[in-house]
């Protein structure tokens, strides 16, 4: 070899050693834009500066694409299978709505509907019925209660509820009292109780006082309710009776928010129905956490959140219409 090749080769060597650290510092642009994504101008300009620096070693710069172009394609395969693994924990976890927001009217309305009569209330709000027998109603925020304009004097007086509601029914021993609810049907011939049924929430009866039998509307077998005690029923339209909080059942009929160590879903779920607003749980293991919380239905949301925020058991926030519990 002729001693000017061997120059121009010691002289392309020590150039190719001198900018190495210069070609390690633009791979990495090139690997770390793949890393994140780039868009086509990032690519393409770390790409440049190292074409640059290697003039027209077209068999260098030939493979060196060859390589870009496959690492780009592994990195894209990765991005796809990370994105779907991802995906795949996040809709397994997912977000627990409890409460759905509804199409409320501004304010209580009666109407007349063939020989039913229709009373809605907005949230917020309260309102008293008086039923044709004598019987009354303390209908809750957000509810619907259809009821026949005369009950007759044979037969059953029966009503249709949406929502929540306290109900003193007369005692008529010849006609028995019925609440159609969500999948529920309740009877009675004279008592007090509550009940509660909003779309996309399970339906339930707390007895105050008398007796009444809660069944499912696929007509199975009814279950007897002592006072104290309160049947819920589940989608498959199972009952399940327990001793029932009759301080948190009864708070919204004396204008409080009353819970002593109850489940945070009951709590956010009773908010929810008051203001009417969506809650979603962003973490299955908060639903079960029990909290004491006694506060005023006559203040605003945003106070309310202040609140549950200042308890410190989670993250509370409010936007487009529904609340979000995520861990702290």
């Amino acid at each position: 070899m002729k001693e000017n090749d061997v120059r121009n080769m010691d002289l392309t060597s020590r150039k190719a050693g001198e900018g190495s650290g210069e070609d390690e510092r633009l791979l990495m642009m090139l690997g770390e834009a793949l890393g994140d994504m780039p868009d086509d101008e990032e690519t393409q300009k770390a790409w440049r500066q190292f074409e640059a620096r290697h003039g027209d070693a077209g068999g260098s710069r030939l493979r060196l694409r060859r390589i870009f172009i496959s690492a780009a394609a592994v990195a894209a395969v990765v991005a796809l299978v990370v994105a779907f693994v991802w995906s795949d924990i996040v809709g397994s976890a997912g977000v627990i709505e409890t409460f759905a927001m509804a199409e409320l009217p501004s304010h209580t309305s009666r109407v007349a509907d063939g020989d039913n009569v229709v009373v809605q209330t907005p949230s917020a709000t309260t309102s008293d019925v008086l039923l044709p027998d004598g019987s009354r109603v303390m209908l809750g925020s957000g509810s619907r209660l259809e009821y026949p304009s005369d009950f007759g004097q044979n037969g059953v007086r029966e009503v249709e509820l949406t929502g929540q509601a306290r109900f003193s029914v007369r005692h008529d021993a010849g006609r028995p009292f019925v609440v159609k609810s969500g999948n529920m049907s309740t009877k009675v011939l004279g008592t007090v109780f509550y009940v509660r049924s909003y779309h996309g929430s399970a339906s339930s009866v707390v007895l105050l006082k008398g007796c009444v039998s809660v069944s499912s509307e696929d007509g199975g077998k009814g279950r007897m309710l002592s006072p104290g005690h309160q049947a819920v029923i589940d989608d498959k339209g199972d009952i399940k009776v327990e001793k029932a909080d009759m301080a948190a059942v009864g708070g919204w009929t004396h204008g409080e928010f009353c819970f002593d160590d109850s489940r945070l879903e009951d709590v956010m779920n009773d908010i929810g129905s008051w203001y009417n607003v969506g809650i979603a749980f962003h973490s299955r293991s908060l639903l079960s956490v029990r909290i004491h919380f006694n506060f005023p239905r006559s203040v605003s949301l945003a106070d309310v959140l202040q609140a549950l925020n200042d308890l410190g058991v989670a993250q509370f926030r409010y936007a487009d219409g529904c609340i979000s519990i995520e861990q702290k």
